[in-house]
């Protein structure tokens, strides 16, 4: 699941200017990763070196957003302790949009201690430090609408018409882990 995390995170568009700020720390990142890491990139300290020179060409800074940041940022080595999975309730769904990773701090992201992440309209995955048993769909939701750039995904026209034009004032509906 952390991998899959990983690869969403970088995929999206409006992280290729975070990608070419992380391009100047490759070789670093790369000589600090897992042998596992190593292993999936072939050992080839050579093409992060040429990559990294290149990160101002469209090219390279593709692979590099979508190809080395997610194996060399995200630690991806340690069993997560901290995340667990919610199911939507009965006639309510899980939005996603055009920015699904959801976090505030980009260390406690990579490190898988704080992150939101909708899985598909009936599933939500939650890392966090704080034990939750159930939370709050709607309000889920609401900071999915306000931290999309201009996509917002949901299975319900008549519950994202709900959310947008009644600011959530429908009653708490909880999801529940399995």
């Amino acid at each position: 699941m952390k991998v899959v995390v990983s690869f969403q995170f970088w995929r999206t568009p409006s992280k290729k200017k975070l990608a070419l700020e992380y391009s100047s720390e490759l070789l670093d990142r790369y000589d600090n990763s897992t042998d596992e890491v190593k292993e999936m990139l072939g050992y080839d300290r050579k093409f992060i070196k040429y990559l990294m020179k290149r990160a101002d060409k469209d090219d390279s800074i593709k692979v590099i957003q979508f190809l080395l940041l997610p194996l060399l940022t995200f630690d991806l080595s340690s069993h997560p302790r901290n995340i667990k999975f919610f199911t939507a309730s009965e006639n309510l769904s899980f939005f996603s949009s055009d920015e699904p990773v959801i976090y505030d701090d980009l260390e406690k992201l990579f490190r898988f201690e704080s992150v939101w992440f909708p899985l598909s309209k009936e599933l939500f995955l939650l890392a966090s430090e704080k034990k939750l048993e159930k939370v709050d769909i709607n309000q889920i939701n609401k900071v999915i609408l306000d931290r999309a750039d201009d996509i917002v995904i949901c299975s319900s026209k008549e519950q994202l018409e709900y959310m947008q034009c009644n600011k959530l004032i429908q009653p708490t509906a909880n999801a529940t882990t399995d």
